[in-house]
C-alpha cells in the first residue's frame, strides 16, 4: 500500500468515525413537502481530499449503510456486555390498615 492510499484510508476512517459519532440514530424519511436534496455541484472546480471524502460520505448510500451497520454493531456489543455489569434490583410494598 502506498503512502498516498494509506493517508486516504486514514482520512476516510477518521471522517467516518466523526460522522458516526455525530450522527446518532438514522434519520426518519423526509417530510412530504420537501424536495430531495441532490448531490453537491462539483463540476468545474477542484476538490481537496477532505471535501471529496465528505461528499462521498454524505451522498453514497453504500457508505452510509456501512457506517450505520457499524454503529448498530457497536450498540449490540454494549448490549452483549450488559450482563457483566453490576445489576440493581429493588422492591417496595405498602400496607394500609384501618382500626
Amino acid at each position: 500500500m502506498s503512502a498516498r492510499s494509506t493517508i486516504r484510508l486514514a482520512v476516510g476512517v477518521a471522517l467516518g468515525a466523526t460522522l458516526i459519532a455525530s450522527a446518532g440514530p438514522p434519520a426518519a424519511a423526509q417530510p412530504a413537502g420537501t424536495p430531495p436534496s441532490g448531490p453537491p455541484q462539483v463540476a468545474g472546480r477542484v476538490l481537496n481530499l477532505e471535501e471529496a471524502v465528505n461528499i462521498a460520505l454524505e451522498t453514497q448510500p453504500q457508505i452510509q449503510a456501512r457506517l450505520f451497520d457499524y454503529a448498530a454493531a457497536r450498540y449490540r456489543v454494549d448490549q452483549a456486555m450488559s450482563p457483566l455489569l453490576p445489576q440493581i434490583t429493588g422492591s417496595a410494598s405498602a400496607i394500609k390498615s384501618q382500626t
